[in-house]
Order: C-alpha cells, then sequence, then structure tokens
C-alpha cells in the first residue's frame, strides 16, 4: 500500500497511471513481456530478479504468479470480481461496464483475506528496494543469432503453489 500510495502521489493521482512507471513497451513487446524478462532475466548471465533470489534455476515463471493467485481465490471462495480486477481482467458483463474500479483499500481487504498457509511478513518493499540496487540497470532482450543454440531449455512450468510446504 506504501508502494501504491507512492504511485498515486507522483502521478499526481491520476489513476490512469501506470503502477510500475519503469515498465516500457518496445517495439511490439508488451509490458507483461518486459515484467517477465526482468523477472526471469534475459540470458544465462542475467537471471533477473529470481536468480538475485536464488531461485533462477527453479523454472518457475512469472505468468504462474497470476495462475497461482487466481488459484487461490477460487480455493478460498473470494470475490472473484475484485480477483479479476486486481489481475488486470476486464469484467466485460453488462453491469462491469458500470462505476469505477475499486478502491484500493477494498482491494486490500480482499488481499488481505488470501491465506497460502506460509508466512510472508518478511516480504516488504523495502527489500525489494534493495535487491533492485543490487540488480542495477536492467537491459530487455533475447538471446539472438548463435547464442540461441547456448541458451538452456526451461523446465516444465511449475506454480508457486507447489513450493509451500503443506
Amino acid at each position: 500500500m506504501d508502494f501504491h500510495q507512492q504511485r498515486l502521489i507522483a502521478a499526481e493521482n491520476k489513476l490512469t497511471s501506470p503502477l510500475f512507471e519503469n515498465i516500457h513497451t518496445y517495439g511490439d513487446l508488451s509490458p507483461g513481456h518486459t515484467a517477465s524478462r526482468w523477472f526471469l532475466g534475459s540470458s544465462k548471465d542475467n537471471q533477473g530478479y529470481l536468480g538475485l533470489c536464488g531461485l533462477g534455476d527453479d523454472a518457475l515463471t512469472f505468468h504462474g504468479l497470476r495462475h497461482t493467485f487466481i488459484n487461490q481465490f477460487r480455493r478460498q471462495k473470494l470475490d472473484m470480481l475484485i480477483g479479476k480486477a486486481l489481475v488486470g481482467h476486464a469484467d466485460r458483463s453488462t453491469t462491469g461496464g458500470y462505476g469505477e474500479c475499486y478502491p484500493a483499500d477494498v482491494l486490500k481487504a480482499e488481499i488481505d483475506k488470501i491465506d497460502f498457509g506460509t508466512s510472508i511478513g518478511h516480504i516488504r518493499y523495502s527489500n525489494y528496494q534493495r535487491l533492485q540496487e543490487r540488480q542495477g540497470v536492467f537491459t530487455v532482450g533475447r538471446p539472438t543469432g548463435s547464442q540461441m543454440a547456448n541458451v538452456p531449455k526451461r523446465l516444465e512450468k511449475r506454480h508457486w503453489k507447489s513450493y509451500v510446504q503443506k
């Protein structure tokens, strides 16, 4: 919520401003692709955020976070319309076109209901900022040309939920 509040202030309360100001599109690449490259890295030498966390070789995916998030909403029978809003999916129903988006406190209240059965109290925005400083300048791109032969194949994708101890 602190990060969200900082972004609102920086964007002069313009609600259509992007939440993450440094995620840009390049050519026909979507912001999601750019975020995935940051998360996973773009080569063996650049393992991205996961590599800095010591999880670079675990075949995790950025998009798997969305799947896990929505699956947990279903398991706990939380408000799926709020879940859709949180992951950026449009509500294309007739009533979905009316009104404005959910207020931040409503979204936060629903997020607070999620229980993955593991402690996340250690996760702080300040920890992310320190890790981002260690990562340095992030460049977006894919290995090209003959380098493609040297890129290891990714293992089968797994959801984050599979790492939670039961």
